[in-house]
């Protein structure tokens, strides 16, 4: 399987896996990805936001996450849905100036060890 490349302006990364944790606050799915730079640096980035408001929570069922899709975050929200990575389920939630999607993870993804919590 060939792996996704992220392309932000003039540099790009392949998308080598997820990472899954949980957030301290509350236990909900935390989601994050490893990149590797072209200098070959590898970062784990996280794709999930953590929304805390309990109205929030009731929309996820314990395997999705709500995904940042919105300024830094898009680039790679756009590449994670397209190779199906991510998968959108069609909900939303509310944090008041942006509406992240409602995802899981998809088929095509590679999954890597856990990460400590975040």
């Amino acid at each position: 399987m060939e792996l996704p490349i992220v392309s932000f302006g003039d540099s790009s990364c392949k998308v080598l896996g997820f990472r899954f944790s949980k957030y301290l606050n509350n236990d909900r799915l935390a989601v994050l990805v490893a990149l590797k730079w072209d200098d070959g640096f590898i970062e784990n980035q996280t794709v999930s936001v953590n929304l805390v408001d309990e109205s929030n929570q009731l929309l996820l069922k314990e395997t999705q996450f709500f995904a940042k899709n919105w300024s830094e975050g898009e680039p790679l929200f756009n590449t994670l849905v397209a190779s199906k990575w991510i998968v959108q389920t069609g909900w939303n939630g509310n944090s008041g100036f942006v509406r992240p999607p409602v995802c899981g993870v998809g088929p095509d993804a590679i999954i890597l060890p856990e990460m400590p919590l975040v």
